[in-house]
């Protein structure tokens, strides 16, 4: 929602209402697919205050990506990306007291392969910007917690009650009708087919 309004506001990205009505139904399922978990503790209140921390900081970054996409490479975006995370983490790692580097064999290896995996994520996240809108990936991203879901019940017997797989094809409706829509898709994207 974040990314779609200020790709709006600011960008002046263009949605039309089959992407708008496919996004409110990816939303709407994926509210439903935590509603069960949903609670006013404190504990709850402040994860749900750093979800909603870190789906503005997701959108922000989807966006400010998207922009640096027209100008710069893959290489560069990522590099960039991965010099500004490394100064501001530092600070933030001595602040709370946590060890640099790993001690063991398996923690350098389980190092190893999440760099490998934000590497990937970075360099396809940035990649498809160039082709598709902001809007239309960060909608695309409410997909995470359904296949997430799915992942909990084959590989460590989750439970899913029939409200979980309802929102899951809410979802995977809405996200249908996003991409669909035509303009998600930036027109670079039609003039090379």
């Amino acid at each position: 929602i974040f990314t779609t309004i200020v790709g709006w506001i600011l960008l002046r990205q263009q949605f039309d209402r089959r992407f708008l009505l496919g996004m409110a139904i990816a939303v709407f399922g994926s509210i439903a697919l935590v509603a069960n978990d949903f609670s006013l503790t404190a504990d709850k209140l402040a994860g749900d205050s750093l979800a909603l921390a870190s789906a503005l900081f997701w959108g922000g970054y989807l966006l400010v990506t998207e922009k640096l996409r027209d100008r710069s490479s893959i290489m560069a975006i990522a590099t960039w990306e991965s010099i500004l995370s490394t100064i501001f983490f530092l600070p933030v790692m001595a602040i709370s007291g946590d060890e640099l580097f790993p001690h063991s064999l398996q923690g350098w290896l389980t190092a190893i392969v999440l760099g490998i995996c934000v590497i990937f994520t970075v360099g396809l996240t940035t990649y498809s910007l160039k082709w598709l809108s902001s809007g239309l990936v960060a909608t695309l991203s409410l997909l995470h917690p359904a296949i997430t879901t799915i992942l909990a019940w084959s590989i460590f017997s989750e439970t899913l009650d029939f409200l979980n797989l309802l929102a899951f094809l809410v979802i995977l409706l809405g996200s249908y009708w996003v991409t669909s829509s035509k303009t998600g898709v930036k027109n670079t994207f039609y003039e090379i087919e």
